[in-house]
């Protein structure tokens, strides 16, 4: 799937979300790099930069963890 720069956000959302369904189902490495492509790009559509998903990611992981260990 190739990534379109004239996709509005909610075409991007049905994108990630068809190729999500996608991987549950075959677990392989060319959807989940497909996936991945696409949710950076839809990060691109949002404005934002690599290191700022990163930041992100960190952080709501870290939260997941406390939650976890916290039983939640």
């Amino acid at each position: 799937m190739k990534l379109e720069s004239d996709l509005n956000l909610t075409q991007q959302f049905s994108i990630l979300f068809q190729l999500s369904g996608q991987l549950a189902k075959t677990k392989d490495t060319e959807d989940f790099r497909a996936l991945f492509t696409q949710y950076l790009h839809l990060g691109n559509l949002l404005d934002l930069t690599l290191t700022e998903i990163e930041e992100a990611y960190i952080g709501k992981n870290e939260v997941n963890h406390q939650r976890q260990d916290q039983g939640y």
